[in-house]
């Protein structure tokens, strides 16, 4: 009878600490978003310099999304950009050599600007035409919430930019959220 029991007690534990990662699984959830910027030129002594970019607004279809994974923005425990590149799409033998680092914002309506990504220490010798920002652990739900956000680039520029430089962005931010209130 002892035996039973424990053999009954190690079945509904497993099936418990399964459960849990199993309904963990269903209310996570990834969002990727794409936007771009241009780098125009800068012909300036004294380098490095700053420079903002901020991209066009993008509509993030929140309560779209949100449903589509069965949940809704009030059940949304918490949102973490998990990865951003950033990609050199012209001129095509471009890379990132021109740049010595970059860190990149949200903004959005009522809310403050928040650094969400970075790089630095760009290596000349080793960089391409893609590069990966480290990502923030900052709780982004907020800002994925809103109907809109705005991604702004700020560059730490070394070498001088001769003509624009178009950028892709892509990001994808990694969402936490009761499904059906579980």
């Amino acid at each position: 009878m002892k035996k039973n029991t424990l053999v009954f007690t190690l079945i509904l534990f497993a099936f418990f600490t399964g459960g849990c990662k199993l309904v963990d699984k269903l209310t996570q959830f990834t969002i990727p978003y794409k936007t771009s910027f241009t780098v125009t030129p800068v012909s300036v002594i004294g380098l490095p310099i700053d420079t903002d970019f901020p991209t066009p607004e993008i509509t993030t279809n929140a309560e779209q999304t949100f449903s589509s994974n069965k949940t809704a923005a009030n059940l949304i425990e918490k949102v973490l950009l998990k990865k951003l590149e950033l990609t050199i799409t012209s001129p095509a033998d471009k890379k990132f050599d021109f740049l010595s680092g970059a860190k990149v914002f949200l903004t959005a309506e009522g809310l403050s600007e928040i650094e969400v990504a970075s790089i630095s220490d760009i290596d000349d010798a080793t960089v391409g035409n893609k590069i990966a920002l480290t990502p923030t652990t900052k709780d982004l739900k907020d800002y994925l919430k809103k109907d809109k956000f705005t991604i702004k680039v700020r560059t730490t520029t070394d070498k001088t930019v001769t003509s624009d430089i178009d950028i892709d962005i892509n990001a994808s931010f990694f969402v936490d959220a009761k499904i059906l209130g579980i």
